[in-house]
């Protein structure tokens, strides 16, 4: 049906420019937005934030409802609760403590910054922390307190001087997108200056470029001014009557001469008096400062000289210079906040306000100063906050302090769109909105004196909640249940079922009779389906969902180009734990494929017999009455069919199924392969052709494993006059309408190649006891020299100082050779017990930080979670993420950054390691070869650390999984059961061997 869309006009908020927009909206949903030409703000150009709006606004990771944190992680609550829990605890917080020991903090500078504002006097607290975004914050407030205003640069005025100071304007910076303005007075003449330490587009442009050293921007500016005072080109009018301190400053200045300014800022003097000479003479000059000279500590000091060198020069509100903001002569939503409301005695208790005189002369709070507080309780506790739109652990610096201060405090609340690091330690979570959704009359940061009019184009009801979303889930559930409930019959212990986008909810879990309860749920910010629809691919992972810990098999739902939602299919973890303790999975040859190749061959049994249960059930007349759904079962019984032939025919292990009475349900192309070498006709009956090679008493033993209810048989057997050696396992699929069997043939490599592999294995082998033997062979010659030396310098007292160093530096290289090629064949059983592991992680970091420390590597620890408990070999563990770490390490020889996390996601039994680094990386050919033993790329290197963490993890139930990107770096990451489920090794039964060791 044809949907007429409507083109209307509004204004884009996603910075605080304010470009005209024209939102093309179609059924209630906008489909597109783009540049506004009649606007007087961005001229019809839009920059790539804004015209994200709309994959921020339906982005499947977006939190649409209220959480809070319980005994399992988040929890989605109503609005009415989670309100009621944080007035509740406010209120209890300002009766103990009064209101000053509450903080509030937001992102951006916007429309809401006033809201928040009313809402800390209505509270009665004076701690609002400054602006948390990461443009303007810093310096908004240093040029409040120099000038009045903040300054910007007036393209429109004309400059007939450009001055690019770190910054971007056509891409990475765009404010009201000035980029486009930029370009037209640079096409009108004006000159170009461009500071940046980055060859890019600008500085091939430019008229001089100065390759800064980063960090040094203040420096630089004081070059500047030394310039324009030796040459006195600065405007002595508008200094004597308008620049308090001018002399001291003056004094000041003569401190950095140009050879000192050039020492620091590796930019040389000559081209720095260019640079400063044609700034001070050249008007109007404007100067455009990004966002990098306010990530450093001069900021301050950086952005008051700058100023100033505008103020000097004549360019201080200035047409063509740097202008001031002119507010309009309208009530905008920037008014209706007044955050000098506070009685005066409640005023003085403000953090910092002391220590930090201009953020507290402009009624804001240093971050800084609040996390001192938190962390020390001085000058008085900070017991509470509550963030709008921030990201303080991303945005801020000294990530490392603030993650301890939040992790401290009693309650914090967090406003935002996603579930970000910060938000993630927050006690309750409220969905924010975007101005897609909102109402509102705003003002223009610039000169320009204009006033927005927005109106809401989206009903944030229609997203968060309501009736018609209550409709949409019900209809959508029982139409889909029914199908999911059929599919899940036919594979118990799976779960299937589907979330659709739209209402952000599961509208299918089938069994229903088992997870019915489980519709109309949403699914967490980091479950592995909104992955898999951000990236519209399938997925396959162990994570955390509304069911518990589960391995999940996850596909996208795409209709016309757009993700509509996913489906998945999923078994716990508890329950394959539980069946590996049992050994009914524990068949790890050739790689741990087994298990994979029962449970796909088990599916394509039962979708054959499925698939003829539907035809029958159709045949009966019921087809009739539902022949389109009937048709769509069996059409997607028979893709699955095709999709599991053709995998299981990529496998080269021989398949088999056969009935109870023999006959062969199924033979993938391995088995035909292997019959065939041999000259066998499959046809013949089947306990025929297993007596002709080398198992005739197949039946008896089959017969015997049917009437005993055993569910696997391993065999080994050699086939009568070739040289072939064969592994069978046959496995009971358990069936009560009709039994049958999986047998599984491997090894079925010749002997003479056999010999060959060991023969090359050996020899490898070699190769490394002679590299061990030059390791040796090394510091022992130079012992022996040494040595030699001593009978006639037994009097010589430096000689033998000397010697005794030289013979411990070259025993410990001995010993440190020997212990690691040793490391791997000690074989101990490990001691389980409980460990914490954030606990155990950090400790690890700690050993390793001296090391990596002289390697030039920084290390950044990350442990979202106090206690993770887990049970293990505490020793062994930690011998692992050593490993992990060392290789980090070394594979950053240039220096760099380690990661190293541990977390336990919202509601999950599975703890997470990772150990990150920016290195050199791993080509994707040596991936699956580094676990191996022996393998190694590093000069010197033997080859056990990798294959040692991979026991370890394998001994505590894990997994350790590698991704790699050459030229980016590489993170391993071990996935760990919790303490909840404690593993035992079994001491009875019957076990399985290979190569004379049980599993």
């Amino acid at each position: 049906m044809y949907m007429e869309t409507k083109r209307i006009r509004t204004v884009c908020r996603s910075c605080h420019g304010g470009c005209g927009v024209i939102a093309h909206v179609r059924n209630g949903r906008v489909v597109k937005v783009e540049g506004d030409a009649d606007s007087p703000i961005g001229g019809g150009t839009m920059c790539s934030k804004g015209l994200a709006i709309t994959r921020l606004a339906y982005h499947p990771d977006r939190i649409l409802y209220p959480m809070k944190k319980g005994s399992r992680g988040w929890e989605r609550v109503s609005w009415e609760e989670a309100l009621d829990t944080i007035a509740g605890k406010f209120k209890k917080i300002i009766e103990e403590d009064g209101p000053e020991s509450i903080f509030l903090g937001y992102g951006t500078g916007r429309d809401y910054e006033t809201f928040l504002y009313r809402f800390a006097n209505l509270l009665g607290t004076p701690n609002v922390l400054t602006a948390g975004h990461m443009c303007y914050g810093s310096r908004t407030a240093a040029t409040i307190i120099t000038c009045g205003n903040l300054p910007v640069a007036d393209y429109r005025g004309g400059p007939r001087c450009i001055v690019l100071w770190a910054v971007n304007p056509l891409w990475t910076n765009p404010d009201e997108y000035k980029g486009a303005d930029f370009w037209k007075a640079y096409r009108s003449g004006a000159k170009l200056i461009v500071i940046d330490p980055r060859r890019n587009f600008y500085t091939k442009k430019a008229d001089l470029w100065l390759q800064i050293r980063p960090g040094t921007d203040a420096a630089l500016a004081m070059g500047f001014f030394y310039v324009i005072i030796e040459e006195e080109l600065y405007d002595r009018e508008f200094v004597e009557n308008y620049i308090h301190g001018w002399d001291a400053f003056v004094e000041r200045v003569k401190e950095y001469p140009l050879d000192k300014v050039e020492e620091i800022t590796w930019v040389d003097r000559n081209l720095i008096r260019q640079a400063a000479r044609m700034y001070a003479t050249t008007k109007p000059a404007c100067i455009h400062w990004g966002v990098p000279t306010e990530q450093n500590r001069n900021c301050t000091d950086y952005t008051r000289i700058t100023t100033g060198l505008m103020a000097a020069t004549g360019n201080l509100d200035a047409p063509g210079g740097s202008v001031f903001f002119v507010p309009p002569p309208v009530r905008t939503a920037s008014e209706v906040g007044n955050h000098r409301a506070l009685p005066l005695e409640q005023v003085k208790k403000r953090l910092g306000g002391e220590q930090y005189r201009l953020a507290s002369r402009i009624a804001v709070v240093t971050p800084r100063a609040a996390w001192d507080a938190i962390l020390t309780g001085k000058p008085y506790p900070l017991r509470a906050g509550m963030f709008v739109g921030s990201n303080p652990l991303i945005t801020r610096a000294n990530g490392k302090q603030i993650y301890e201060a939040l992790k401290k405090l009693e309650f914090l609340v967090v406003v935002d769109f996603f579930l970000t690091p910060t938000a993630e330690l927050a006690h309750v979570f409220l969905p924010a909105a975007t101005w897609l959704e909102q109402d509102n009359v705003a003002e223009n940061w610039k000169r320009h004196g204009y006033v927005h009019g927005l109106l809401s184009l989206l009903d944030p009801q229609q997203l968060f909640s309501g009736e018609q979303k209550t409709k949409a889930i019900t209809t959508l559930s029982r139409a889909l249940t029914p199908i999911a409930d059929e599919i899940a019959s036919a594979f118990p212990g799976v779960g299937v079922g589907y979330y659709a986008l739209c209402v952000d909810s599961i509208v299918a879990y089938a069994p229903s009779s088992q997870f019915g309860d489980k519709v109309g749920i949403s699914v967490w910010p980091d479950h592995i389906g909104r992955r898999a629809m951000r990236e519209k691919r399938e997925i396959v992972g162990v994570g955390s969902t509304v069911r518990g810990d589960i391995m999940n098999c996850v596909r996208p739902l795409i209709r016309d180009g757009r993700v509509i939602g996913f489906v998945w299919a999923n078994e716990t973890v508890e329950d394959i734990y539980r069946q590996l303790q049992q050994g009914e999975r524990n068949l790890f040859f050739s790689g741990g494929r087994l298990e994979v190749l029962l449970g796909l061959t088990w599916l394509l049994v039962l979708s054959a017999r499925q698939l003829g249960h539907i035809k029958r059930f159709s045949g009966q007349g019921s087809a009739e009455k539902s022949p389109g759904a009937s048709r769509s079962l069996i059409e997607a019984f028979l893709d699955m069919q095709r999709y599991l032939e053709m995998f299981l025919n990529t496998v080269n292990s021989g398949l088999v199924v056969l009935s109870r009475q023999g006959q062969i349900i199924f033979l993938n192309k391995g088995a035909q392969k292997f019959f065939q070498e041999l000259g066998i006709n499959v046809r013949e009956p089947v306990w025929e052709v297993f007596s002709r090679i080398g198992l005739p008493g197949l039946q008896v033993q089959i017969d015997r494993m049917w009437e005993r209810g055993i569910g696997h048989l391993p065999l080994r057997f050699k086939v009568p006059g070739v040289p072939r050696k064969v592994d069978l396992h046959v496995i009971h699929l358990e069936n009560n309408d009709d039994p049958c069997f999986l047998m599984v043939m491997e090894n079925l490599e010749w002997e003479q190649e056999d010999y060959q592999w060991r023969a090359a294995k050996l020899a490898a082998a070699g190769e490394v006891a002679v590299d061990i033997a030059h390791e040796i062979r090394n510091p022992l010659a130079i012992i022996r020299g040494s040595v030699r030396l001593l009978p006639d310098r037994l009097n010589d007292r430096e000689f033998l100082l000397r010697l005794v160093d030289v013979l411990q530096q070259e025993i410990d290289h001995i010993n440190s050779t020997l212990e690691a090629l040793l490391a791997f064949t000690r074989v101990a059983e490990p001691c389980f017990e409980t460990v914490n592991l954030p606990d155990l992680l950090a400790g690890a970091v700690r050993l390793i930080e001296p090391y990596a420390s002289d390697h030039g590597v920084r290390v950044v620890l990350n442990n979202s979670s106090r206690d993770i408990l887990i049970q293990g070999d505490a020793r062994y563990l930690k011998q692992a993420f050593l490993n992990l770490m060392l290789n980090a390490v070394q594979a950053m020889p240039d220096g760099g950054t380690m990661m190293v996390s541990c977390l336990r996601r919202p509601g999950s039994n599975l703890a997470e390691v990772v150990v990150r680094d920016t290195g050199v990386g791993i080509p994707a050919s040596d991936q699956p070869k580094v676990f191996d033993v022996f393998f190694t790329r590093r000069p010197g290197g033997v080859g056990v650390g990798l294959a040692l963490v991979q026991r370890i993890i394998d001994e505590h139930q894990g997994f350790i999984r590698l991704e790699s990107e050459v030229g980016k770096g590489t993170a391993f990451t071990i996935t760990l059961p919790v303490k909840r489920y404690s593993f035992e090794r079994s001491t009875g039964g019957d076990e399985l061997w290979r190569e004379g060791r049980p599993f």
